[in-house]
């Protein structure tokens, strides 16, 4: 009895089977008859019945992603571009990326005018398939991708944070990441805002030096008249009078005598100061981390000197990478070099520029006529002439299409110049 009972099982199980594969085989068969109709159709350029063939072809092999490919062709070459969305982002927000879907729909994005879309989708996708070459190779030559935003002025400076100088006819003010004036373009004089919030900027007004506030209100106003005023950081001003320069607190209480030629704003705990023609760092007591041995000192646009706990000092012989306590990290010395903004920055050698990080390492080799630092992976060079953007692998990402350009700030915004003008321009990748 359970002899019997095992062979009916068997043939059961054998019938079972082939009833499946020749369901499978069928629909195979039938489905491959529509895809054969359709390509007719296609050749024909009926694309319609095409789509009705691909349609019926699919609903008999619901996995094939090549018929979908085709399903979502058809449908751009019949206009109908929100079914054509839908079918890619179904394929592409699969468990694996369909990488030809995303080839497909990033292609129409950029040809009709939306490089935002594709920019912001492959941003999505890379964040969460970090690994996936090609949507990181797809990213590399997209995020480049830009919005101009409608201002302009004869002169621009970087952004320090989400503020940048600006100049008109001699006259300076400040405008934000969105190209709106903060402080109106009416100053002799103007810096950048900085220290705690309130964050103040200093200004200079009929020969008058104060600090105003995000509204372009007065703030803090000196007691004593000074020729110059360095930015609020760390609770430290340097100040100027008579050619002499010293510091002062956010009170405006005095620090030190105006001893110094000059002296930069302090971060990271370090400044620099200059004294009879010769520089030295000093410690935010203002006690010195070196001799006044240095021709130079390099600091950036908002009078910082360090960063990324780096400094660049020159000698005789060139500009040597110097650390937060004044010591030497290598050995390699520099014909010009920009303060450390992030963890990469530009260096000048044999007349080119190119990238090194704070250990001193190269990351881009020294090919460019002028150069830039890095900020949010990317960085403005000058070759040909223009000015473009690269990455970190050293390739293009923005053409070199601008008379002058400057990194993008944390909001992706950066001062760029065609001809006599100056304008802003916003990465997609940012939004």
């Amino acid at each position: 009895m359970r002899k019997k009972i095992s062979i009916l099982l068997v043939f059961l199980l054998v019938l079972g089977w082939y009833e499946t594969v020749q369901a499978v085989f069928g629909k195979s068969a039938e489905a491959e008859k529509h895809v054969v109709a359709a390509r007719e159709y296609e050749k024909k350029e009926i694309y319609e019945d095409a789509l009705t063939e691909y349609e019926a072809a699919l609903s008999l092999t619901p996995k094939s992603s090549e018929i979908s490919h085709k399903i979502a062709e058809m449908q751009l070459l019949l206009g109908d571009t929100t079914e054509f969305v839908t079918t890619c982002e179904a394929l592409i927000y699969q468990h694996k990326t369909d990488e030809t879907a995303l080839e497909m729909l990033v292609e129409y994005y950029c040809e009709n005018g939306k490089k935002k879309d594709a920019v912001l989708l492959l941003k999505e996708l890379r964040n969460n398939e970090e690994k996936n070459e090609r949507v990181n190779a797809l990213w590399r030559q997209y995020r480049g991708y830009y919005e101009e935003i409608y201002f302009y002025c004869e002169e621009m400076f970087p952004y320090y944070g989400q503020y940048a100088v600006a100049g008109n006819n001699g006259s300076y003010g400040v405008v934000d990441t969105e190209g709106n004036i903060v402080i109106p373009i009416t100053s002799e004089k103007a810096g950048y805002f900085c220290g705690d919030e309130p964050q103040v900027a200093p200004v200079m007004q009929d020969g008058a030096c104060f600090y105003v506030n995000k509204k372009g209100r007065k703030k803090i106003v000196p007691d004593k008249e000074y020729e110059e005023l360095g930015v609020l950081s760390e609770n430290r001003i340097a100040v100027k009078k008579d050619g002499k320069a010293g510091y002062v607190d956010e009170a405006m209480h005095v620090l030190t005598e105006l001893e110094w030629e000059e002296a930069t704003a302090f971060r990271e705990r370090v400044a620099a100061v200059k004294k009879d023609g010769k520089w030295a760092l000093i410690k935010d007591d203002f006690t010195l981390l070196t001799e006044y041995v240095y021709d130079d000192v390099a600091t950036d646009e908002a009078g910082f000197c360090c960063g990324e706990k780096r400094i660049f000092a020159r000698t005789a012989d060139g500009y040597m990478l110097l650390n937060e306590k004044g010591e030497a990290v290598g050995e390699r010395l520099y014909e010009a070099a920009r303060p450390f903004a992030e963890e990469v920055t530009a260096v000048c050698t044999a007349g080119k520029w190119g990238y090194i990080n704070t250990d001193g390492e190269w990351v881009v080799e020294a090919v460019y006529e002028d150069a830039y630092p890095f900020a949010q992976g990317l960085a403005p060079v000058r070759y040909d002439g223009k000015w473009g953007y690269i990455n970190l692998r050293g390739e293009i990402v923005v053409e070199a299409e601008f008379d002058m350009a400057y990194p993008f700030n944390k909001d992706g915004t950066a001062p760029v110049k065609r001809g006599d003008d100056w304008t802003l321009i916003r990465l997609y990748s940012i939004v």
